[in-house]
C-alpha cells in the first residue's frame, strides 16, 4: 500500500491493517478465517468505522422497480448505497 490518500472506503484502517499483518507475519503466511487466531487483538485504528445506513422501506423498493408511470417521489440510492452523509458524486442506474 504504497498510496498516501485514504483508501475512499475503508480511510486509513487499510493500511493499518496491512502494516500490522505485515509486523506479525511478514510476508509469511496467515489465517484469516473466521475462527482464526492469527487476527486477533487488533489495534483499533486497523477498524474502519461503520457508515449508517438508512432505512430501506418496501415503499423506496416499489419506487424504484415502478416503470410506468414513473413515480412522482423517486428515493435516492445514494445513500443506500455509500452510507449516510457520503458524498453524492456517482451516477448510478438500477436496470
Amino acid at each position: 500500500m504504497r498510496s498516501k490518500q485514504p483508501d475512499p472506503v475503508y480511510g486509513h484502517a487499510a493500511k493499518e491493517t496491512w502494516k500490522e499483518l505485515l509486523r506479525r507475519f511478514g510476508k509469511g503466511h496467515f489465517n484469516v478465517g473466521p475462527s482464526a487466531e492469527d487476527v486477533k487483538g487488533f489495534p483499533k485504528r486497523a477498524s474502519a468505522l461503520p457508515r449508517r445506513a438508512p432505512l430501506l422501506l418496501d415503499t423506496h423498493i416499489e419506487a424504484w422497480t415502478q416503470t410506468h408511470p414513473e413515480p412522482i417521489i423517486q428515493p435516492p440510492l445514494d445513500p443506500f448505497l455509500h452510507g449516510l452523509g457520503q458524498p453524492n458524486n456517482t451516477d448510478i442506474a438500477i436496470v
